[in-house]
């Protein structure tokens, strides 16, 4: 019997981080005949993880065969983690072949090249989940198993699999192959402590993973990973006032090549138009550091509209602690009429930029930079989801503006379509020319009542075409489904 309160005295031995402070106990019966050993009525625990079983050593010709039967009641791998200590750098693995531990206490290396393991685990404990019903049998012969099945459960969601293992190159190698469906992605991002608050799921689900190296750091810098996912939905909701964006995932694809940064590629819709979507984040190992910070950028792309997003966030990432460097770019406005359910002026092109934040009564948009064809804007806008109707107000002032800038052809605020049946005119909703789905009148009663707003701009020089008109401010906003205007002031020579 052996046993412990911290494991941290053993580091001499054992290569664990000095300042582990994990309790630990390990006792069996050992039996030693010739060249083979036995250990019976085998158990262990470190910390909160604890084991059961039988393992045995029986030398042969060649390569010894090692068996192992275990039984893990409780698996806690964020304790575990604490233990370890100053891994071999991710070029510097042993010069030996195979998985193999160099440990002071033992006169020689260890090598798994034959083996037989039934491994059962009857719960690994994750942050906001656990994985229960692990099941795997294995038997390895020269350092090399093709294919063993396992199998595991995710709150009440099971995924079957395949392992294959090679251990006789300078690197060991383990490929999983894993499906399943009905995934909720929202709830393996919180229990891998990656996001929290995410409403995602998918139909399919198919992971192809391979581990290289022996130690936590060679494995973050030398293993890969491609995941396959289809047939999901995405919902993004304002916690003010419970309003949502669905989207529609038809595939997504997040991969890592050794050593390089984590990407997400989706193919989506939303309302009924196509939309892609690249995220791109850090490299595995960013994963090893003790507080975790990620660059994360953003390129959602459609039809003539460009959106991205930057910034570097904490993991557990919280969408309600959005801060991202904006920008949305375009040919023409009206290019999103859809997305926003209202008929926007054809202005263009565009670009609307800024430092995004979700703050706790709704979105601040600082820093905000806009452009429309050569006029330049500079301000700030906001969104208050908490009032009701929600507030829109935006400040904007500019050097030059010029009025040739903004021509809508023959668009109109007050959006009319002619009714032939009844002979008359009507201001209320309207299809578009290309999509045909409705949207409305951007001065429409229905569009006014939904919120409240207000306009300011302030130029300094009003351009129209090489003509100097002046200089002016304008005032606008909707208040209680009314739309005024109070000032609009143009100072030109001689007057205003």
């Amino acid at each position: 019997d052996i046993s412990g309160k911290n494991i941290g005295s053993l580091a001499a031995w054992l290569g664990v981080s000095p300042s582990a402070k994990l309790s630990y106990g390990l006792s069996g019966k050992l039996e030693l005949k010739d060249r083979n050993w036995q250990i019976s009525s085998f158990s262990a625990h470190l910390g909160k993880t604890k084991l059961q079983g039988q393992l045995g050593w029986k030398s042969g010709n060649n390569d010894p065969l090692v068996s192992a039967k275990l039984k893990f009641e409780n698996v806690v791998p964020a304790e575990l983690g604490t233990i370890a200590g100053d891994a071999e750098t991710a070029e510097g693995e042993s010069d030996e072949k195979g998985f193999a531990f160099d440990m002071p206490i033992m006169p020689q290396k260890v090598e798994f090249k034959d083996a037989d393991i039934d491994l059962a685990i009857n719960r690994i404990q994750l942050r906001k989940l656990d994985i229960t019903g692990f099941f795997l049998t294995s038997r390895i012969r020269d350092g090399w198993v093709e294919k063993s099945p396992f199998q595991a459960v995710v709150k009440d969601v099971q995924f079957k699999g395949q392992l294959s293992l090679d251990l006789r190159s300078d690197l060991p190698e383990f490929e999983f192959k894993i499906d399943s469906s009905r995934v909720d992605i929202g709830m393996l991002l919180a229990g891998l402590n990656i996001a929290e608050g995410i409403d995602a799921t998918v139909g399919s689900f198919g992971l192809d993973l391979t581990i290289r190296g022996s130690s936590l750091r060679t494995i973050l810098h030398r293993s890969e990973f491609s995941a396959q996912m289809k047939d999901g939905n995405w919902t993004i909701r304002d916690p003010n006032t419970s309003a949502s964006l669905k989207i529609r995932i038809l595939e997504c694809v997040v991969a890592a090549s050794a050593g390089q940064p984590v990407t997400w590629v989706i193919d989506s819709l939303i309302k009924e138009e196509p939309v892609k979507i690249e995220i791109k984040g850090d490299r595995l190992a960013a994963l090893a550091a003790e507080k975790v910070r990620l660059p994360l950028d953003i390129i959602a792309e459609t039809a003539g509209v460009q959106l991205k997003l930057d910034s570097v966030i904490d993991l557990p990432f919280e969408p309600n602690k959005v801060d991202f460097k904006m920008s949305l770019s375009g040919e023409q406005l009206d290019s999103i009429n859809n997305f926003l359910e209202v008929d926007l002026p054809p202005y263009g092109p565009y670009e609307v930029g800024g430092r995004f934040k979700r703050i706790k009564n709704g979105y601040y948009l600082t820093d905000l930079a806009v452009r429309v064809n050569q006029s330049h804007m500079t301000g700030e806008m906001s969104l208050d989801t908490v009032a009701q109707p929600p507030r829109l107000d935006i400040d904007l002032t500019t050097r030059k503006l010029q009025i040739d800038d903004f021509k809508a052809g023959d668009w109109s605020p007050v959006k009319t379509t002619t009714d032939k049946s009844k002979g008359g005119v009507t201001g209320k909703t309207t299809k578009q020319q290309d999509g045909g789905k409705d949207v409305q009148a951007l001065l429409s009663q229905e569009f006014m009542r939904s919120l409240d707003a207000s306009f300011n701009l302030k130029v300094q020089e009003v351009l129209s075409g090489k003509d100097k008109l002046g200089n002016g401010i304008l005032k606008a906003g909707l208040e209680k489904g009314r739309f005024f205007v109070d000032p609009m002031q143009l100072n030109i020579p001689g007057g205003s």
